[in-house]
């Protein structure tokens, strides 16, 4: 009964969090778009607005609040946060160093 309490706890913090951006370091259009890790599948992997950060196959509602400041990115899910630092961003690309030690590079989906 506890955990559910908590998960409704992180729910309402996800419901009533902002996105907000602060003193990025990269440009904002070089940032914000729709993202794959691989433009041969069928369906991009997000999107990145300056409202949400959309997750594009995801049970329930995809809309999670974030934050980014300078090069750090956090989002906030339903159960959980993720962080990661913004390496690159620039034109067609975006690589995210991930808190697992890996870096992922995404590249802007134009389907």
């Amino acid at each position: 009964m506890k955990k559910q309490e908590v998960n409704t706890e992180k729910q309402n913090l996800v419901e009533i969090h902002n996105s907000t951006i602060t003193n990025p370091a990269f440009p904002m259009k070089d940032i914000l778009g729709i993202w794959a890790e691989d433009l041969s599948g069928p369906h991009a992997d997000f999107e990145l607005t300056e409202s949400y950060f959309y997750v594009v196959d995801y049970d329930g509602n995809g809309h999670m609040p974030y934050e980014i400041n300078t090069n750090k990115i956090k989002i906030y899910f339903p159960d959980s946060e993720q962080m990661g630092l913004i390496k690159k961003a620039k034109n067609d690309s975006l690589v995210i160093y991930c808190a697992n030690g890996e870096f992922t590079t995404y590249l802007r989906w134009t389907k």
